[in-house]
Parts: C-alpha cells; structure tokens; sequence
C-alpha cells in the first residue's frame, strides 16, 4: 500500500496545482461524507461531457472508488 501512496500523493498534487483542482479538492474535502461520492461523480461526469481535463481530478475520483470517501479525505489530509 506504500507504493500506492506514493502514487496518490505525487499526482494529487497534481491537482493543487490549478484554481479549479484546489477548489473542486476544498470541496470535496468539506462537503458530508454522505453525499460526497456521488457528488464527485457529478463533478467527474461534467468535466468529461464538457471535454475539460482537470489534471488530477481522475486519481482523486479513483481513490475514492478504490479505498471509499473517509478512507480517501484520510489519505487527501496527508498531502
């Protein structure tokens, strides 16, 4: 799992690195556990209709798919 970290850490960063990712990640990190999942698939589902690349937004959207929403806000305050 320390090697999926490092990966997680190194492109989130990625994200913080634009008004739209640092936004979208204050966000999600602020917004209730409960609605925070479906309202980053809206966000990710948008962003691909629209044809707008949000570097990052997509290790994010698989971190939360992959170890859930807490478990994902906990690696997220780790950065």
């Amino acid at each position: 799992m320390l090697l999926l970290d490092a990966y997680y850490f190194k492109n989130l960063s990625v994200l913080l690195k634009s008004d739209t990712g640092k936004k979208i990640y204050g966000k999600f990190m602020n917004i209730a556990d409960e609605t925070a999942q479906a309202w980053l698939q809206g966000i990710v589902d948008s962003t691909e209709i629209l044809h707008i690349d949000i570097q990052g937004l997509d290790v994010l959207w698989n971190l939360v798919q992959e170890y859930g929403v807490l478990t994902a806000k906990k690696m997220c305050r780790e950065i």
